[in-house]
């Protein structure tokens, strides 16, 4: 079955672009809010690598570090979903 969607309102459309703001200002709170407590300038929520610096530099002398690193470990040998390709004969 097909599901048709309908069209956007004007007030569709306003709602959401309000949310997405509210979103977005408090995403850049929330790197503030970190950039403070780790004693950072900035920390880019965006970036995976800045990400996992801020953590090491937190968890490096703990007992919970090692965990940290199996857990990302784990993480990168899930199956990633691929594209499948499929042979077209003519």
């Amino acid at each position: 079955m097909i599901v048709q969607l309908l069209p956007w309102t004007s007030l569709d459309f306003n709602l959401c672009s309000r949310h997405l703001d509210f979103f977005e200002m408090v995403r850049a709170e929330d790197e503030k809010e970190l950039a403070k407590r780790f004693d950072c300038v900035h920390v880019d929520t965006k970036s995976a690598s800045a990400m996992f610096e801020v953590l090491r530099k937190k968890l490096n002398h703990t007992t919970a570090y090692p965990h940290m690193l199996s857990l990302l470990h784990h993480c990168l040998l899930l199956p990633r979903k691929k594209k499948v390709l499929r042979c077209t004969h003519t």
